[in-house]
């Protein structure tokens, strides 16, 4: 019921009991036996003397649970625990150390470790990882410091942001990677590659936090220090780690596309994107270079290109050779000064010679006057022009001087408003609106305008005048003789007052009878060249039709051919058609009506107005019964284009009290055929037509 002291010589060895003891006092070994009973057994310790230490439950063991609990643990020396939860926090802590002994003695290049594996049970988990590696070579080390976030979205989708920096003093043996699979199960793999032979280990320093403490089930450490391998794990993607800063012995090195920014905007980033490096100045201000003297060179420092003096010059070089330098006086230049602008001398005194070279040059580039001496040598010399970039714009020969013969040749010249004179009073201009000018005596006597015509307030031209169109004057003289007078005493076959110019004529030149027939039930073309081709019914396969371009806004169509009636009462009506540009006066169908007419009197008198192109109808005679008999009319038009093209030729129909479209109802019109014997009833004149211009003003 109370407790057994076995002092004295029981100290020397052990004291065993059997059985259940609700104390044990200075026990060498205590054994605790789980059971079912889920209550928290207090380990109470006691001094030398058996006073209590601790009695107050803080240190207790749960036999049901299997766990060992303590309010407060301060360790000292050493413990082999590599794993530390806390039960209020979220926060797991691990420690492992790898030696990369399973296949060899060590770690060698291309080999890859498995550190710690989360694979997430759910959806929007977030872990966070803060990582330290530490590697051991002999008196060589690197430390690699890692920030890791990582998160499930809709699984299997992953996303995370990695970041690491390092240290080390020797060689890079290892880089860390993040291993991930996006397919069932998702997971991430915290690992990393060996990039040489470690002789010596890794140590791995992790915490890692989850959101929840019921996931940190989904965390585990790989516990086995000798188990490296070849390659990545299979449905895994190995990720680099995005490198902020790395600190090379004593050097520091900050990873491509990592800014390094100062100010609170930031205000300057300096940074490296892998190809070019930046300076960029996006706040405020300027940047100020402050220094004494600066110089800038290249790579290795074997050639400047500037150098900034303190309180002296700058200069400039070219490939190590200084060309330009500032004075306290203005500038020095060493070589050649090309300009590619304006070359202003503004002040008023600058001496005569301060722009003048002596001696022969091979060329000179933007100079304002260039003077090239006569020599005895009959050379041509090319004048050569070239661009801002110093590029040949004119090597071709077609701008050159004979210093022997005096003689500059220019093979053409262009400008937007380009003047050739001899001096300012008898020039000839070329004006920017496309206008040519030619003065004489300080007065602009004959232009040329951009519609082809000649302006002049006088022209007096000796000799021949070819013109191919329209001549326009208030007054023309001929040996001093006015035009009309001119014409009405030459009585010119040109040019007549009354019966204009043929314009072009066609004719049936056949030996043979030739005829065609209209009836009346639709409208046919005469003479069309198409024989009895389709509804058309005649013999004649030939065209009559003229072919011409409009010189004068008014003339006539005369036709004229042999008419056979068929049956009494028939009246014949024909028309003219008209198709412009190259058409054929026939490209349009006909049929039982005729559209575009005139109205009823404009289609007697035959004439064509400007909205109506292309048909007029009239009637043409009145027969009582089988007569034969030639006639002839004309076509009047005033309204034509002047440079136009047409094409005229004839279309009609008979009118009858018959039924419309009967054998009866047709109209023989007949031309050509002769012979040698005497006159028959088959000789006729031959169907033509005739189409003659005239000029407006005889219209009376």
């Amino acid at each position: 019921s109370s407790n057994i002291n076995l002092p004295g010589v029981n100290m020397a060895g052990n004291q065993d009991t059997s059985g259940n003891a609700s104390s044990a006092t200075t026990a060498g070994k205590v054994t605790v036996t789980d059971s079912t009973s889920n209550t928290d057994f207090p380990i109470v310790f006691h001094d030398e003397s058996n006073g209590l230490l601790d009695d107050t439950g803080s240190f207790v063991y749960n036999p049901s649970e299997g766990k060992l609990k303590t309010s407060n643990i301060n360790v000292s020396d050493t413990t082999t625990c590599n794993q530390i939860e806390y039960s209020k926090s979220n926060c797991i802590k691990y420690n492992q150390v790898y030696y990369g002994n399973k296949s060899g003695s060590y770690f060698s290049n291309g080999e890859y470790q498995k550190v710690l594996t989360i694979i997430p049970s759910g959806n929007t988990e977030n872990y966070h990882i803060q990582c330290k590696m530490s590697v051991q070579g002999a008196q060589h080390f690197q430390h690699i410091y890692i920030n890791a976030g990582l998160r499930s979205q809709t699984l299997p989708d992953l996303d995370w942001k990695v970041y690491y920096d390092e240290e080390y003093n020797n060689n890079k043996y290892i880089k860390p990677l993040l291993w991930t699979k996006e397919t069932t199960t998702a997971g991430f793999i915290l690992a990393f590659e060996a990039l040489a032979t470690i002789y010596g280990n890794v140590t791995c320093d992790i915490t890692v936090i989850p959101r929840f403490s019921d996931h940190k089930s989904n965390v585990s450490i790989n516990a086995i220090n000798n188990s490296e391998q070849s390659g990545v794990d299979y449905g895994y993607t190995s990720n680099d780690m995005v490198k902020v800063i790395s600190k090379p012995s004593s050097s520091l090195n900050i990873g491509d596309n990592v800014k390094v920014t100062f100010g609170d905007g930031p205000d300057l980033e300096i940074y490296h994107d892998g190809s070019n490096s930046y300076i960029d100045d996006i706040g405020t201000g300027t940047i100020r270079y402050r220094s004494g003297t600066q110089t800038f060179t290249n790579a290795d420092s074997s050639k400047t290109m500037a150098i900034f003096n303190a309180a002296n010059s700058v200069d400039l070089f070219y490939n190590n050779s200084k060309k330009f330098e500032t004075t306290n006086t203005g500038i020095s230049i060493n070589g050649n000064l090309t300009v590619s602008g304006s070359y202003n001398l503004e002040s008023s005194d600058i001496p005569d010679n301060a722009a003048n070279t002596t001696g022969n040059a091979n060329s000179a580039t933007l100079a304002s006057t260039v003077t090239v001496n006569d020599s005895t040598s009959n050379t041509d010399f090319p004048i050569v022009f070239h661009d801002e970039s110093n590029g040949l714009l004119d090597d071709t020969g077609s701008f050159i001087y004979n210093p022997s013969k005096g003689l500059l040749t220019v093979g053409s010249i262009l400008n937007t408003s380009l003047v050739v004179g001899r001096d300012a009073d008898n020039q000839i201009k070329f004006s920017t609106d496309d206008t040519i000018i030619f003065r004489t005596k300080a007065s602009d006597g004959v232009k040329f305008l951009p519609n082809g015509e000649i302006e002049a307030s006088s022209l007096d031209i000796s000799g021949n005048v070819d013109i191919d169109g329209t001549l326009e004057a208030d007054a023309i003289t001929i040996d001093g003789v006015s035009l009309s007078t001119y014409i009405s005493n030459e009585n010119s076959s040109n040019v007549s007052s009354s019966n204009g110019l043929i314009s072009s004529i066609s004719h049936l030149n056949l030996l043979a009878q030739t005829y065609q027939y209209l009836y009346g039930h639709r409208y046919y073309y005469i003479f069309a060249g198409l024989g009895s081709s389709g509804a058309q019914y005649g013999s004649s396969t030939e065209r009559l039709e003229v072919d011409f371009t409009a010189t004068s806004t008014h003339g006539y169509l005369e036709y004229g051919f042999l008419l056979n009636s068929n049956t009494p009462g028939e009246v014949a009506m024909i028309g003219v058609s008209v198709g412009t540009g190259g058409t054929g006066f026939d490209a349009v169908s006909l049929g039982t009506s005729v559209t575009n007419q005139h109205s009823q009197d404009a289609g007697k008198l035959g004439l064509l107005s400007s909205s109506h192109n292309r048909f007029s109808l009239y009637e043409l005679c009145d027969l009582d019964y089988h007569e034969n008999f030639i006639t002839t009319g004309k076509f009047i038009f005033e309204n034509l284009t002047v440079g136009t093209r047409y094409k005229m030729g004839l279309y009609g129909k008979v009118y009858t009290s018959s039924t419309s479209g009967s054998s009866g109802d047709r109209l023989l019109i007949m031309g050509g055929g002769h012979s040698s014997g005497n006159p028959t009833r088959n000789n006729h004149m031959p169907a033509h037509l005739k189409f003659v211009a005239y000029d407006s003003s005889i219209v009376v």
